[in-house]
């Protein structure tokens, strides 16, 4: 079943469930502020996760969107489900990040785990360290 605009927020989660991703929400007022009343506002936040990138187990991808119009609750999340659905298409060769602007980037430090288990198969715990050591000395 293909994803539609018009469908509730549990709806578009089924789907994604059988597409390989996992959800969770939160409607809560912490961290949202105040309305204009100084009444405490509240905020929708939606995230879909997955711990297997095409065939390879990692660290986790995970996207997500978020408001405080609590009208928008299926819209945000029909947007974040087609967010990851792109993602999928265009990250097949490296694994994506969210940015704090809402954009997907490669992650630098999930990638070169990934294309490098895509080659070979599952790492051992030396080749591990051995790339967490040219990753920290990336970074100096």
């Amino acid at each position: 079943m293909d994803l539609k605009e018009d469908m509730s927020a549990m709806e578009v989660r089924l789907i994604m469930k059988k597409k390989g991703w996992q959800s969770n929400d939160r409607l809560t007022n912490m961290g949202w502020g105040k309305d204009e009343n100084g009444n405490l506002r509240y905020g929708y936040s939606i995230w879909f996760e997955r711990w297997d990138w095409h065939g390879v187990r990692g660290n986790k991808v995970c996207i997500h969107n978020h408001t405080s119009n609590l009208t928008k609750i299926n819209k945000i999340t029909y947007l974040a489900a087609i967010k990851c659905l792109r993602a999928w298409e265009d990250f097949t060769n490296s694994v994506p990040t969210q940015m704090a602007d809402g954009n997907l980037e490669e992650d630098i430090i999930q990638t070169p785990f990934f294309l490098k288990s895509k080659r070979k198969g599952k790492l051992n715990p030396k080749e591990l360290a051995t790339m967490h050591d040219q990753l920290m000395q990336r970074n100096d």
